[in-house]
């Protein structure tokens, strides 16, 4: 049931783009980019 809680946990970070994670590396000064995610080359 631990497991699940994570799972919810991490994907509800995926989700949203302005999570904490991302709050806090702004509020350490840290830059964020955003960028959309590449196809992988074949």
């Amino acid at each position: 049931m631990k497991d699940l809680k994570h799972l919810a946990f991490f994907e509800d970070l995926l989700q949203d783009s302005g999570n904490g994670l991302v709050e806090q590396s702004r509020a350490a000064g840290n830059h964020i980019e955003r960028r959309p995610m590449e196809a992988p080359h074949s």
